[in-house]
């Protein structure tokens, strides 16, 4: 986070996914480094996303969540210094286009909480000054992608368990199977 203490101005346009609790978080460091912050999510309409796409309604899905963007991004403040982007996922060239003509002097910047290969428009990614990724083999293939592990939030929960491993995060990809694994050689290991 202290890399965007370091960038000058004070309006930060923050546009986050609504996971969990993080983008409040992220919003209180934000103003503890004095920055005005405005903010939205890309994922307001969730529950009536997952809906549709239970129903296998992937095009309605689709369309309210431009359509849901779109107003975000009308009612979102001009003239920022800085534009925070967690993800990006749901941009087209059309959402970027527009807060580029709504912030012409901001500096815009892309934090991935994924690997690249799950984007699904890598144009978008040509409409960041900065990108910044926690995969680092994404940074090494690309020169346009500077490393940044994940945040940690200094506040957190207590608990009497003794815990030597945990892993928090969605099952997609082969992460299951690895978290077995893992789980197998620290049962070897006596943990």
């Amino acid at each position: 986070m202290n890399k965007l203490s370091q960038l000058k101005g004070h309006r930060i346009l923050f546009i986050g996914i609504g996971f969990y609790d993080y983008d409040q978080s992220i919003i209180a460091e934000l103003k503890k480094l004095n920055k005005e912050v405005s903010y939205f999510s890309t994922h307001t309409n969730i529950w009536n996303l997952l809906i549709f796409k239970r129903l296998h309604l992937n095009k309605i899905s689709e369309k309210i969540l431009k359509k849901n963007i779109d107003r975000q991004i009308n009612r979102s403040s001009i003239n920022n210094d800085i534009v925070f982007v967690i993800k990006g996922e749901n941009f087209d060239d059309s959402h970027l286009i527009k807060l580029r003509s709504l912030n012409p002097n901001a500096i815009f910047i892309l934090y991935l909480w994924d690997d690249l290969h799950r984007l699904k428009n890598l144009n978008t990614l040509n409409y960041f000054d900065k990108i910044w990724s926690f995969e680092r083999v994404d940074c090494l293939k690309n020169k346009n992608l500077s490393f940044r592990p994940l945040f940690y939030r200094e506040k957190q929960n207590k608990t009497t368990k003794n815990i030597d491993i945990s892993f928090i995060g969605g099952l997609h990809s082969d992460r299951l199977e690895i978290s077995r694994e893992i789980k197998r050689q620290a049962k070897l290991n006596g943990k």
